[in-house]
């Protein structure tokens, strides 16, 4: 091939990638431009319709809905009128049994509503909740008794004799009503009592559980604790109303006296049923029972005094050898010594009168009196004087039991009873050293002046309710039982 032909074909070449090449760049461009385009206007008419399509469905539920309310609408008038067409004929027919709702409202709506805010903010505390689960609904002539203990008499009047007695939240049936006085009959006692002191209304509190006992020798005491006053000892299937439900740990029955007591839980069986009036017959036969075991307590304490003052005795015995024997040593010592000294000195020795004073003085600092004054100071030094005078007669009180020891110094070091013994308090005060405040109340309660009668034992009153224990006496920041 010649030069002249390589060269035509080089510029052809060149020609081509110039012009054919440029061209077909553009076209690709132009093409991808129109397919962006197409897509565009494709979603856009897609849009559109669904747009369209959602709008008339809306449309569509509004127009059913419409047509449901409509039908709702004519049910409901339909059965208005066949509602009132019915009660008007039920009128007509028992015109003379109707009753005026308005007038005798079978629901205290404010009462529920007030109650339900009070459950709903936590208002309702534990003591209403107790109340309300005590009242009970009364039938015709069911009634309950308000007053703490009441008198059942053979006929209507003070001068008659009493028949049985019954106490607070018992209950019974109205036989004959009266003005003053109503005919009564619960359980197996029948007979009249003073109608202002019984009532015939629902909220009224009703003792409406008993407990029955499951064990033999059962103790009944004065207080929720192992540490109150025994009262009594149970039997097994003796039977007491009861306040309390199986809930708590200890159970507060009402024995036949009338006398709020506790029982274990674990030794009652809780049962419902209502509590009935108590007979003369079976109100003395309990207080035979009672008295016989504080009769049988009294002696098994005399017992263990005597034979605490027989051990005494005896200590007495062998302490008093004991000095004759030192005294007979310290005599014939002393005799050789004053020999031997008058052989040396005429002038008398003086180590014996000195020795006398100091145990004089130490026999002083234990005295009961000074042993109370600390006690009382430790117990309860920022109490008034009354308080005070208390704490010392309580001490007074257990010595002349004797249940703790015949000694003011073994009811104070007694296990478990007069912890303050072992505090600094007490230690400080030992010796007199007490204010005039507490050395006053001990002097007063030592001679005679008792403000509490025969309480034996005290708690502070932010740790035991006084109303849970019978017979107590507050003074001060102190229940004294």
């Amino acid at each position: 091939m010649s030069n002249r032909t390589k060269y035509k074909l080089r510029r052809a070449k060149l020609s081509f990638r110039k012009n054919v090449l440029a061209e077909g760049i553009t076209v690709k461009g132009i093409l991808a431009v129109l397919t962006l385009g197409a897509l565009l206007v494709i979603c856009g008419f897609s849009i559109t319709v669904a747009k369209e399509n959602i709008q008339n469905d809306i449309a569509k539920a509004k127009n059913e809905a419409k047509v449901v309310e409509v039908t709702v609408s004519s049910e409901e008038d339909t059965e208005k009128e066949e509602v009132s067409s019915e009660l008007t004929e039920q009128n007509e027919e028992e015109a003379t049994y109707s009753i005026e709702l308005a007038e005798v409202s079978m629901i205290d709506t404010e009462l529920f509503s007030s109650k339900l805010e009070a459950f709903e903010d936590g208002g309702i505390d534990k003591e209403e909740s107790k109340k309300d689960s005590l009242t009970t609904s009364l039938s015709e002539n069911e009634f309950v008794v308000t007053a703490d203990s009441l008198n059942i008499r053979e006929s209507a009047g003070t001068d008659s004799d009493i028949v049985g007695h019954i106490y607070k939240g018992m209950t019974g049936e109205i036989t004959e009503d009266s003005e003053e006085w109503v005919k009564i009959k619960s359980g197996e006692v029948e007979g009249f009592v003073k109608k202002e002191y019984i009532s015939r209304e629902d909220d009224t509190e009703v003792i409406d559980h008993l407990a029955e006992v499951t064990a033999n020798n059962v103790n009944i005491r004065s207080m929720a604790s192992q540490n109150g006053e025994i009262l009594l000892v149970a039997a097994e299937g003796d039977v007491y109303p009861t306040l309390s439900d199986s809930k708590e740990e200890w159970s507060e029955v009402v024995l036949p006296d009338g006398t709020n007591a506790y029982i274990y839980n674990s030794y009652v069986d809780i049962t419902e049923g209502k509590a009935n009036a108590v007979s003369v017959k079976d109100y003395d036969a309990f207080n035979d029972k009672v008295k016989s075991y504080n009769s049988t307590k009294q002696e098994e304490e005399k017992k263990e005094e005597a034979s605490s003052e027989e051990k005494k005795e005896d200590n007495s015995k062998t302490e008093e050898t004991t000095d004759n024997s030192n005294k007979k040593e310290q005599t014939t010592t002393e005799k050789t010594t004053e020999k031997a000294t008058e052989k040396a000195t005429e002038q008398p020795t003086t180590q014996a009168p000195t020795t006398e004073a100091t145990t004089a003085a130490s026999t002083a600092s234990g005295s009961d009196y000074e042993l109370i004054c600390a006690v009382v100071y430790a117990e309860s030094g920022g109490e008034p004087y009354e308080g005070q005078v208390a704490v010392a007669n309580v001490i007074l009180n257990r010595v002349r039991s004797g249940r703790w020891g015949s000694s003011v110094t073994d009811v104070l070091y007694a296990k478990n009873q007069f912890t303050c013994v072992n505090g600094a308090r007490f230690k400080r005060a030992l010796g007199g050293n007490v204010p005039a405040t507490t050395a006053q109340a001990v002097q007063a309660a030592m001679g005679g002046y008792n403000n509490i009668g025969n309480a034996m034992s005290f708690r502070p009153t932010w740790y035991l309710n006084p109303n849970s224990v019978s017979n107590s006496t507050v003074i001060g920041n102190h229940v004294f039982f």
